[in-house]
């Protein structure tokens, strides 16, 4: 799979630019980071890489193993789930924004201070250093030390 995606991208680069799609992004620059936490810009509107490494992206994130072994259908109605997905997903995005702002009225009304007693999407690190509060034990970490890559 891996030569005949460098072949196709060869003789119609234009492909490049719905390869995001295929992993539910709809930006044409993904970030990845690799399992030695190291970080790639991939530009998939003008090559900023070399085509083996477009196809080493092709397969450190599942799409040759997407496309061989699990797309049940064709890859237009599997495009047109993601689209689907997205929308839902934008869609629950502004719903939930809106509502934590509607909540935060509430806490700021009840007499907290926000960056005193109450606190917004707070990382792990900030957790550690001002509370704490140590998470570093958690499942995400795991995703790190794979061979798979975070996109």
């Amino acid at each position: 799979m891996r030569e005949d995606f460098k072949k196709l991208l060869l003789e119609y680069p234009q492909i490049l630019k719905v390869i995001p799609l295929l992993i539910a992004k709809r930006t044409t620059d993904v970030i990845i980071i690799n399992d030695t936490v190291q970080k790639y810009y991939y530009n998939f509107k003008k090559m900023n890489y070399s085509i083996d490494e477009y196809a080493l992206f092709m397969e450190n994130t599942g799409i040759f193993d997407l496309l061989s072994n699990h797309l049940r259908a064709n890859l237009y109605d599997y495009i047109l789930g993601v689209e689907v997905g997205l929308d839902t997903n934008t869609r629950k995005n502004r719903t939930g924004k809106a509502m934590e702002t509607l909540v935060e009225s509430y806490i700021l009304q009840s007499g907290f201070v926000k960056e005193k007693n109450y606190f917004t999407q707070v990382s792990k690190n900030r957790l550690k250093e001002d509370f704490n509060i140590d998470l570093s034990n958690l499942k995400i970490d795991e995703i790190f030390k794979s061979n798979r890559w975070i996109v």
